[in-house]
C-alpha cells in the first residue's frame, strides 16, 4: 500500500553507479521491476576522487615531515 504513495509518481529507477559490479545492476534491475519502474542505469566511477585522495595523502605526508625535521 504504502509503495503506491511512496512510487506513484515515478516513472524510472535511475541506478548511478560508481563501480562496475553486475551483482549491483541485477538488484537494481530487480527493485525497479518490483516497483513497476523502468530501469535506467548511469556508470559514473570516481571521477577525480581517488587523485584528491592520493593529493591530500601526499600533502598529508610531507607536512608531517617537514613538523619532525623542526623539532
Amino acid at each position: 500500500q504504502l509503495r503506491d504513495m511512496y512510487f506513484g509518481n515515478y516513472t524510472r529507477a535511475l541506478y548511478i553507479a560508481q563501480t562496475d559490479d553486475e551483482g549491483l545492476r541485477q538488484k537494481a534491475r530487480r527493485a525497479a521491476d518490483e516497483l513497476g519502474l523502468t530501469y535506467d542505469y548511469r556508470f559514473t566511477g570516481y571521477g577525480a576522487f581517488p587523485d584528491f585522495v592520493a593529493d591530500a595523502i601526499t600533502a598529508s605526508t610531507s607536512q608531517t615531515s617537514q613538523q619532525k625535521q623542526r623539532r
